[in-house]
């Protein structure tokens, strides 16, 4: 299978919110035979810096090594491929051997470059719900970290320049809605957010937000 020699890790909190996304998200990873081991995510009030500090413990825990890194909020989709399996070993065979990231979903920024059948490359692309990080993206990672601003933002800023981030066609994992600890809206700031944001309950849809920009960045590649 493509990921046998590839560790993957679920991120997931141990307050409230992460007791009941848990079960929703091991059994989207196991209906598509993706062993996965659940990392105890660091809560923080800022919900941003928490995955930061999580994510650098994460990676000096696994110097050496390509893991996979999924979210607790994961969708995976069916579109265009019968088996997520089958499909990953296609995508795989496809990506260059000195990758550093390879998204399964995103939220694009700009319009990515076609580099093969199923693989696109980004220069500017947030979320990291779910990506593949190679052994050279971790240890270029932990010399240019940063803590002071969100975790995608520092992929997008700090990795993405050097070319080698790739996203998978068509997107593979989106995201579920529910609240997110990391955005906190204001109305001031979030104009015309309406179509993702539910004021009353506080829910954010990242994976129709996502699933938008994707089509719209796409559309003519």
């Amino acid at each position: 299978m493509w990921n046998d020699n590839i560790k993957t890790f679920l991120i997931n909190t141990s307050d409230e919110i992460g007791r009941n996304r848990l079960p929703i998200a091991m059994a989207e990873l196991d209906k598509h035979n993706i062993p996965a081991v659940r990392y105890e995510a660091i809560k923080n009030n800022d919900g941003a810096y928490g995955l930061s500090r999580t994510m650098l413990k994460l990676f000096k825990e696994n110097i050496g090594k390509t893991i996979i890194v999924f979210e607790d909020d994961i969708v995976i989709l069916k579109d265009g491929f019968n088996d997520f399996n089958d499909y990953m070993e296609v995508i795989m065979a496809q990506l260059p051997k000195d990758f550093l990231c390879l998204y399964l979903g995103c939220n694009l920024l700009t319009t990515p470059v076609r580099v093969a059948s199923n693989l696109l490359k980004t220069m500017a692309a947030y979320s990291s719900h779910a990506v593949i990080y190679s052994k050279n993206c971790i240890d270029l990672m932990l010399k240019l970290w940063e803590d002071d601003k969100p975790f995608d933002m520092f992929l997008m800023q700090k990795i993405q320049p050097y070319g080698k981030s790739f996203c998978t066609w068509p997107m593979l994992i989106s995201q579920r809605k529910g609240v997110s600890s990391i955005f906190n809206y204001d109305p001031k700031v979030n104009i015309g957010i309406e179509r993702y944001y539910d004021a009353p309950t506080n829910e954010i849809d990242w994976g129709l937000f996502m699933k938008d920009q994707f089509e719209l960045l796409t559309k003519n590649i």
